[in-house]
């Protein structure tokens, strides 16, 4: 704070920055671009007709979306509340932000696509009830303002009870857009889910936070493969985002769909699927991540580039809990020692899981440098219904149920003023691996086969599958060195109603239970009465499956089969509602929308194999006349613990990792994170604690003084962070952060700079920098420029 230079212990200047530093700072000024030229500026330069006199624009898409380090061990975004915290209903809490967008209804903050705004086209807009709080508030008495901020909290009316989030309101005859306030989503997380396209040929494939109002809904049964071929949507505005939560419980089922209805295809985006999604981590000699979203590969390179195993460049640092110590640090420690995936570049890929601990149980001698340096998660204020507690050192902590745990948030200023509200809890990310074996895919047309037809397909991912017949089976020789549990898994496609294979591991039979008991069929007729529908649990005759009730599915016989949990046997060609979870065979595959392309992973069933040659066998079960086409088996070992535990702490972002697609406005990487993104890079710049000495050092020297003293540095110093400065009875300064004139204050009216006995030092006064020496000298010998005719 006084300028001095700090050393280690060696007496060697430490670093304020360093390369590493620089290239993370770099990735925060990506996607800056000229804006269009104006029609009263003439320039034009080389043919380009961009603006080079306002300022430049941000296009969110070019911008790097990854975590970024700061300077101070930590990351951009460290302090601000998780999204998760603050995205539900914030449009109605104190302090929401709403931008008059006048008659236009396009966003400007956030981005719909440009179909949006073709006034052939009809868009449905968030409509606000005349009689809500919200909207009395906006409308104003029809003196509508720029900018709005909620003074207090708002109960719901209508459509707000009913949405997660509004992006576009309608008020009277004007438009107003919400915008969110600043919040950080953490890279890693629990309990991922997969979103895709409208189309699921479509890039997009990726893995989703739950929490987060970042998809929309597809409904549609998973055991009903007409559903499954064109999904139904159920929205309330065109673009509304909702939680996954809110997906499923307003459509009731959600499904694997291979479509959304075609009507409007531009109104459609991201949607919700139940499919479990995981999180992986590629890790590089010099320790940093790159992060993979492993999850099915619908077609061809469904999954977005920049998270995808091979494709993805996106390396960024993290601070690992013991340095120096990861997958791959050193020839011992290496991928394989890991249980991790040795990748083509030389990077380990390994499997991660997060956990969220407190930080502080004990609060009986914390301080404010403890609590700012080791909290890095922000809240909007006490947790409601907790006691805040006075513990000294300028921090207080609010509990609930007197206990200081991870709900607890501490309070705490730093030494420039700010107040801080943080949570008591640290989300860190573990790296772990695969027991026994990589997961490794083995190709359906490598198999030893009976029965079976082999076909090309460009979305295979060998080029070839398998298509079943009566009886037919594939058989995989499997070597493994560790006995154990392992996880096994088919890619697959099938367009007609559920199908078992049973699954022989060693020639033994995998079977698992039913859902339900077994019970007696109870047969309408060949067209039951109309109050007999919907028919339940092995009640027929049906004839499609919307006869059955929720989670059944007509199971046509060909009187071969089975119908799972009836009591009836094969040889009876009535066709019942069954429930398809009680198929008792290995695995059973759900309708994917598609023979030869639509393809999706089964849910992985656990396996034990034997120490050396293992075999298994899928087969068509005895009475099925065919089963799903098989592009590949899929099998990998459980959970395992690395050599050297490995972990670091959650890194935050601003931007969202959902990129854009057509019809272009789909994605969640918008103008107005970049822009937060943008804010917090130069709030980090503005209160790193070497803003304040080195901007007293260089006005000093401005000032005539080159060689300033560490105490008048560190009173120009205080003067900065304080805002403040007093000179006998006068008083300088807006009292805040960064205040330039107690800054100026502290400088000239120092006694560095007022005593005239200060003159007297031979080492007081100013030297001329050596440009300004050597421009005294040439105009002193009257220098002059002489340009050579031969140029």
């Amino acid at each position: 704070k006084d300028g001095t230079i700090q050393v280690d212990v060696n007496g060697v200047p430490l670093q304020a920055y360093t390369n590493e530093d620089i290239e993370s700072f770099a990735r925060a000024w990506t996607g800056f671009d000229r804006t269009a030229a104006r029609g009263n500026i003439e320039q034009i330069s080389r043919g380009s007709t961009d603006n080079r006199l306002d300022p430049m624009q941000v296009v969110p898409d070019w911008r790097d979306p990854f975590p970024k380090s700061n300077l101070d061990g930590g990351f951009i975004g460290d302090k601000y509340e998780l999204c998760v915290d603050v995205n539900y209903k914030s449009f109605l809490k104190k302090g929401a932000h709403y931008r008059l967008l006048g008659g236009s209804s396009s966003p400007e903050m956030t981005k719909d696509p440009s179909y949006f705004s073709d006034p052939a086209n009809s868009v449905l807009r968030a409509e606000l009830d005349p009689t809500s709080a919200l909207y009395l508030r906006l409308y104003n008495g029809g003196d509508y303002e720029l900018d709005v901020l909620l003074e207090n909290d708002m109960t719901c009316t209508g459509i707000e009870c009913n949405v997660d989030t509004l992006r576009v309101v309608k008020v009277g005859n004007v438009y107003y857009e919400f915008v969110e306030k600043p919040c950080i989503q953490l890279a890693f997380y629990r309990d991922a889910k997969r979103i895709q396209g409208r189309d699921n040929r479509k890039q997009g494939q990726m893995c989703a936070n739950p929490d987060l109002p970042h998809a929309r809904e597809a409904c549609c049964r998973g055991e009903r493969y007409r559903e499954v071929r064109s999904a139904s949507t159920s929205y309330l505005y065109d673009g509304e985002r909702m939680t996954f939560s809110t997906a499923a419980e307003r459509c009731g089922s959600l499904c694997m769909f291979e479509n959304v209805n075609n009507e409007n295809w531009w109104k459609k985006g991201y949607h919700w699927t139940p499919k479990d999604c995981s999180i992986l981590v590629k890790i590089n000699s010099e320790g940093y991540i790159a992060i993979v979203h492993d999850t099915d590969v619908a077609y061809i390179n469904t999954i977005p580039y920049h998270v995808q195993e091979e494709s993805t460049l996106n390396w960024f640092r993290v601070f690992w809990d013991v340095d120096g110590v990861y997958p791959g640090s050193s020839d011992s420690n290496n991928c394989a020692a890991n249980n991790c995936k040795a990748m083509n570049d030389g990077s380990c890929l390994c499997k991660t899981s997060v956990t969220e601990s407190p930080v502080f149980s004990d609060t009986s001698a914390i301080s404010v440098t403890e609590v700012l340096s080791q909290l890095f998660i922000g809240a909007s204020g006490p947790p409601p219904g907790s006691v805040g507690t006075d513990i000294g050192n300028g921090v207080i902590v609010y509990k609930l149920d007197s206990i200081v745990d991870e709900r607890s948030v501490f309070e705490a200023s730093d030494d420039k003023g700010r107040v801080f509200f943080l949570k008591n809890v640290r989300s860190t990310v573990n790296i772990e691996g695969w027991e026994g074996k990589i997961p490794e895919i083995y190709e359906a047309e490598d198999a030893t086969t009976y029965n079976v037809t082999v076909k090309s397909s460009s979305s295979a991912t060998g080029g070839k599958y398998i298509d079943y017949d009566l009886e037919s089976y594939l058989e995989w020789n499997v070597a493994v060195n560790t006995p154990g549990t392992y996880k096994l898994s088919f890619r697959y496609a099938l367009d007609s109603h559920p199908r078992p294979l049973s699954i022989f591991v060693n020639s033994v039979e995998v079977t698992k239970e039913a859902a339900n008991p077994t019970i007696p069929v109870v047969y309408y007729g060949g067209s039951p009465s109309a109050d007999k529908f919907p028919l339940q649990r092995c009640e027929g005759d049906c004839d499609n499956d919307n006869h059955c009730a929720d989670g059944l599915f007509c199971k046509q016989n060909n009187a071969l089969e089975e119908n799972p949990g009836c009591e009836i046997g094969s040889g009876n060609s009535r066709d019942y509602c069954v429930d398809p979870l009680d198929y008792t065979h290995g695995v059973l595959f759900y309708p994917t929308g598609g023979w030869s392309s639509d393809w999706l992973n089964t849910d992985p069933i656990e396996i034990y194999l034997a120490a050396g040659q293992n075999t298994i066998r899928a087969q068509v079960p005895v009475g099925y006349k065919d089963g799903p086409n098989i592009d590949h088996m899929k099998l990998g070992g459980i959970t395992a613990e690395l050599l050297q535990p490995a972990s670091f702490r959650n890194p935050p972002h601003f931007m969202s990792l959902i990129p854009d697609y057509s019809p272009y406005g789909v994605g969640e990487m918008n103008l107005r994170d970049a822009l937060y993104e943008t804010d917090a890079v130069l709030d980090h710049y503005f209160y790193q604690d070497n803003v304040a000495p080195f901007l007293c050092t260089r006005m000093i020297q401005r000032f005539g003084m080159s060689n300033p003293s560490p105490r008048y540095v560190e009173a120009c110093s205080t003067a900065f962070k304080s805002g403040t400065y007093s000179s006998g009875s006068a008083s300088f300064g807006s009292g805040e952060y960064g205040s330039l004139e107690a800054m100026v204050a502290a400088i000239v009216l120092d006694n560095e700079a007022t005593s005239s006995s200060v003159s007297m030092d031979p080492g007081h006064g100013s030297v001329k920098e050596p440009i300004l020496k050597v421009l005294a000298l040439m105009r002193s010998m009257e220098y002059q420029t002489k340009i050579p005719d031969t140029l």
